[in-house]
């Protein structure tokens, strides 16, 4: 129950700041190379917090980097809606960064103490709450607008002020039912070095193409589908809510897929089907086709993620998890940049075809998990 209040509320933070997103650029008069800028230093900012907070999660246990990482997750908005300028934007940046890092760390964390208390998989439920919090937030923008009537920058504020009061509510409920979670003493070489297991190296190594493929999925389906079908903008978005919809249902309903299969081949199943909607997106045509490849695509990737996380953080606790979501982050940062260059070059529907080959390594990989 913890760590789903903590990743729904990290959710819907996320989601009351993005709905508003094309509010601020407007009332700011920010170029797109300042929210570029925005998103590396969040980005930036959640890495470093989760090399801390994994450390710190393993000598005193993740209960309080949890609950605290309410506090600049909440915080956060406030400073992105009400900021003067792009350098007050840039700290909001880094506190939601911050608040990110801590959450993620703890959620895990928390799971996996509670996998192994359940006797049975809560993974794809915790990573799906926060897929639950994202939506609801960014549908409060929708909701305040129509209810209210009021104008873009108020509605903003508006919903960032009760993200704000939420956050509140949420850090005195996870205060009280947060448990405690067992100290972890890493591995040590025989120079008293701590060392990752090798597993954590490898499952380190799978975050890279997920990566990677997540940041096609939440970024181009749009741009993909508008381009291919020369469909309108808003006929065009439904592919990022196909997308968007399966990958949360899936994590919902995940938990008994992984119980029956196992994680390993749970994420080979997976990446067969996100395989197939790629592909289905690089050859297909016709808006009904690729909205549907689009929707195998989150399908697959959704069920993804929430285990090669858990299985980092059952071999390497806090500090293993850490590593494998830096490795995760670090590809989402540079993923804009490596697929517009592809797209320049080979167009946007090739694009999707090295981005299914960088997948299907994971079909290797997936050994290493246990």
């Amino acid at each position: 129950m913890a760590g789903s209040l903590l990743y729904c509320y990290s959710g819907l933070a996320t989601g009351s700041y993005l709905g508003s997103l094309a509010t601020l650029q407007q009332s700011l008069e920010l170029a797109p190379w300042h929210i570029s800028l925005f998103f590396t230093i969040a980005g930036l900012s959640s890495i470093i917090l989760l090399q801390i907070t994994g450390r710190l999660a393993d000598k005193y246990g993740a209960r309080r980097v949890g609950v605290f990482g309410i506090i600049p997750r909440a915080v956060g908005p406030l400073i992105f809606a009400f900021a003067p300028d792009l350098w007050w934007l840039l700290f909001a940046g880094v506190c939601l960064g911050a608040g990110a890092g801590c959450l993620d760390v703890a959620v895990n964390v928390l799971g996996v103490q509670a996998e192994r208390r359940r006797q049975r998989p809560v993974m794809s439920f915790l990573h799906g709450m926060w897929a639950v919090g994202n939506l609801l937030g960014a549908l409060a923008t929708v909701v305040v607008s129509q209810i209210f009537k009021l104008t873009p920058v108020p509605t903003m504020h508006v919903v960032v002020m009760g993200a704000a009061i939420i956050g509140a509510f949420a850090f005195t409920a996870a205060w009280i039912i947060t448990p405690e979670t067992e100290f972890s003493e890493p591995q040590r070489d025989a120079h008293g070095k701590v060392r990752l297991p090798i597993a954590a190296i490898m499952l380190a190594l799978m975050a890279i193409p997920i990566g990677l493929a997540e940041g096609v999925a939440f970024d181009w389906p749009a741009i993909h589908i508008a381009t291919v079908t020369q469909v309108d903008s808003s006929t065009a978005s439904l592919g990022v809510t196909a997308m968007s919809l399966l990958f949360m249902i899936i994590r919902l309903v995940g938990d008994p897929i992984v119980a029956k299969l196992g994680r390993r081949t749970t994420v080979r199943a997976g990446c067969v089907v996100a395989i197939a909607g790629f592909l289905i997106t690089a050859f297909g045509s016709g808006l009904v086709l690729l909205l549907g490849g689009w929707a195998l695509v989150g399908m697959g990737l959704g069920i993804i993620s929430p285990q090669i996380y858990g299985a980092a953080a059952h071999i390497g606790s806090g500090r293993g998890f850490a590593t494998v979501v830096t490795f995760n982050y670090g590809t989402s940062l540079v993923a804009p940049l490596m697929i517009g260059l592809l797209i320049e070059f080979i167009g946007i529907q090739y694009a999707m075809i090295p981005t299914a080959a960088l997948l299907s390594a994971l079909l290797f990989f997936a050994k290493a998990m246990p």
